[in-house]
């Protein structure tokens, strides 16, 4: 039997990434607060097949257009940090403990 799934033919916009969009759950374990993620939904195959992804960075690309030569300073500290935030996303940024970030 095929289940189909229908939001009553609405196009649903998710923003942001979901890697840094963990729901709120009182009082629970780690483990239990990543169990009830958007992509642990029965729903995210729906929405996992139309996903886009950004390619480029507006908040730097705005920061180059407006930086005079020789004030980079501002601008390698948002490349800096957007790395650093893609690194963090991936699962690749070293950590001190199970759940603390250096």
């Amino acid at each position: 039997m095929r289940r189909s799934f229908s939001l009553g033919g609405k196009t649903i916009v998710l923003g942001g990434d979901y890697r840094q969009t963990l729901p709120i759950v009182k009082m629970a374990s780690r483990a239990q607060t990543v169990d009830v993620a958007l992509t642990r939904s029965k729903l995210w195959k729906w929405f996992a097949e139309n996903t886009f992804k950004l390619t480029e960075n507006m908040r730097i690309e705005q920061a180059r257009a407006a930086s005079a030569p020789g004030d980079d300073a501002e601008l390698e500290q948002l490349e800096r940090f957007a790395r650093w935030l893609l690194r963090l996303g991936e699962g690749k940024e070293p950590t001190e403990e199970i759940d603390t970030i250096k």
